[in-house]
This record gives C-alpha cells, sequence and structure tokens, in this order.
C-alpha cells in the first residue's frame, strides 16, 4: 500500500513538472508567433517599397534595410495612440531617425519607403566614413 502511495507521489511530481514545461514551451511558441507576424509585416513592407532595389542601388547588402527596420521599430511607424513612433530620446519613425539626420537626409519620418530610402543615404555615409566597414557602420547607425 506505502510503496503505491509512493509511485502516485511520484507520478504526481513528474505530471506538475511536466504541465509547467508546457506551459514554457506554450509561451515560447505565442512569442515566436508574434515575432514571426512582426517580421512578416517588415517583409510585406520591403516588397512593397522594393527595398532590395534601394539596397541595390547603393550597393548595400541584401536585407540591410529591413533589418535596421526590424531593429529599429519592428516596422512601425505610429505608436498605440496613433503618433509618430517616438524614442525616449527624440529619434523618430520606422528607421527611428534623429530629427537633426532626418532633416540631413531629407526623410519623412511618416513614409516608410522616405525611411528607407533614407537608411540606405545614412549607411552610404557611414560606410564612406568607416572605410566600408559594415560592423562599424551598422554599430554607429544606433
Amino acid at each position: 500500500m506505502f510503496d503505491r502511495w509512493k509511485a502516485d507521489q511520484g507520478l504526481n511530481k513528474t505530471l506538475e513538472e511536466r504541465a509547467k514545461i508546457e506551459e514554457k514551451n506554450k509561451k515560447f511558441i505565442e512569442a515566436q508567433g508574434a515575432a514571426m507576424k512582426v517580421n512578416a509585416e517588415v517583409a510585406k513592407a520591403a516588397a512593397k517599397y522594393n527595398f532590395a532595389s534601394i539596397e541595390a542601388k547603393n550597393n548595400l547588402p541584401k536585407g540591410l534595410i529591413s533589418a535596421t527596420i526590424m531593429q529599429e521599430s519592428k516596422g512601425s511607424i505610429y505608436n498605440s495612440k496613433g503618433g509618430v513612433l517616438t524614442s525616449p530620446s527624440g529619434a523618430q519613425g520606422p528607421a527611428q531617425f534623429m530629427p537633426n539626420t532626418a532633416k540631413r537626409f531629407n526623410v519623412d519620418v511618416t513614409s516608410m519607403k522616405s525611411s528607407a530610402e533614407g537608411v540606405a543615404k545614412y549607411y552610404v555615409r557611414l560606410l564612406d566614413l568607416f572605410d566600408g566597414d559594415l560592423n562599424k557602420a551598422i554599430s554607429a547607425y544606433h
């Protein structure tokens, strides 16, 4: 009888541990789904505004504009209240340009196309500044 009770206790503990693992996996899968949705939005913008053409025209690696916009804003132009997405430091729009940088590169931070073109122009400038070192240019972007 005691052995049966002990076995039941072990089984209950195993089931509880499994339930915890399944809950953790469920949250992980939900997070992956959300990330995939965001990636799809950035990919949609890349296709619509032809980021590949902008990159080719400026001799930039394929996917650099999408990666930058994904990192900077997850593809958002506006915040949840309908205003232009603005960071605590004042950077705005999908590419998170500071106002003076946006002005210098003639970027309309409410336009995905203008922002993508601004990203390309800014990277061209940064690559020139860092003698073509892409890692330094990417680090300097932010």
